[in-house]
């Protein structure tokens, strides 16, 4: 995806604050812009997509975007930007990272649409037994069946963990990651 680059006039108007639920402050006042306190927050929550987003001369910007930008001083226009525990409204800079688009699918929650309960798991009517999947560049892997689906989350579980690094996600929230996987989710591809 194409992303604006981010104005230095809008870097210039505000400021990192972690305690802000967008992540940034105003730190100036601009010419025809109403409703700007300098210390407050800077951007709105957009009420279908989630996410923060600040408005700047006309054009949108999202604030995870903007405090990463802020923090590293480098063009980020071809650039997607992940949330490491997957919120949202956590913009603060430690949970804000470079990933490509597959990266990003990796870094998911377990799917409202799972059935099995176990990310990469599904039943397979076929051969009554559990099947283990996951996807890696557009590719899906089959990585076999099994009579227990608590097996085939193993197997799902090691093979995210070997081939999506670091953003291999179970299906749990990264920020709060269980110690046991009761209720993990399907990796959909």
């Amino acid at each position: 995806m194409r992303w604006l680059e981010i104005p230095q006039e809008l870097l210039d108007n505000v400021e990192y604050d972690e305690n802000s639920p967008s992540g940034l402050i105003w730190i100036k006042v601009r010419k025809k812009a109403h409703r700007i306190n300098v210390g407050g927050v800077a951007g709105t929550k957009n009420k279908v997509t989630g996410y923060w987003s600040i408005g700047f001369q006309g054009k949108q910007y999202y604030c995870h975007r903007v405090v990463y930008k802020l923090h590293n001083k480098i063009n980020i226009q071809n650039t997607e930007i992940d949330h490491h525990d997957q919120d949202k409204d956590n913009n603060t800079i430690e949970n804000l990272r470079i990933a490509t688009g597959n990266e990003q699918q990796w870094n998911q929650r377990i799917r409202i649409t799972n059935t099995s309960g176990i990310k990469g798991v599904t039943w397979d009517k076929q051969r009554n037994k559990w099947r283990a999947r996951i996807g890696v560049n557009g590719n899906t892997y089959n990585l076999g069946s099994f009579e227990n689906k608590y097996e085939a989350e193993k197997v799902a579980i090691k093979a995210r963990e070997e081939l999506h690094g670091e953003f291999a996600c179970h299906g749990e929230n990264n920020k709060t990651k269980p110690k046991t996987s009761a209720k993990l989710t399907i990796f959909d591809i």
